[in-house]
């Protein structure tokens, strides 16, 4: 019965913690993980203080392996990579290159048929 309720609780665990955190932001709270240690074992003589990083450490390093942070899904912050929207950033950069010009240019272009009409 108590690895019944065991393995229910696991379930709604993993159901409520939705991978939120990407690969890259993943490396990037490794990589910062890691040089707080660092810093609080050589540096820092206090040892409040090297609790204080060493819980931070901990802390970014359980978000980069769980790939879950509770505080971007109380922000609705999601940086998956299927989430990430590059769509439309290609769509502008082919829309350029099939007429030739920039924004810019084309603005400067309906400047130049404005000042012909107003003649």
């Amino acid at each position: 019965m108590v690895l019944y309720y065991a393995y229910t609780s696991l379930r709604l665990i993993f159901i409520i913690m939705k991978k939120n955190v990407g690969n890259h932001e993943s490396n990037i709270r490794m990589v910062a993980g890691a040089l707080i240690v660092l810093f609080a074992l050589f540096i820092v003589e206090a040892p409040v203080v090297k609790i204080v990083l060493a819980t931070v450490a901990a802390i970014l390093a359980g978000t980069a392996f769980l790939h879950f942070c509770p505080i971007n899904t109380l922000l609705k912050r999601d940086s998956t990579d299927e989430n990430l929207d590059t769509e439309g950033v290609l769509e502008k950069t082919e829309v350029e290159n099939e007429s030739g010009n920039s924004e810019e240019e084309h603005a400067e272009v309906e400047g130049e048929d404005s000042e012909k009409s107003s003649e």
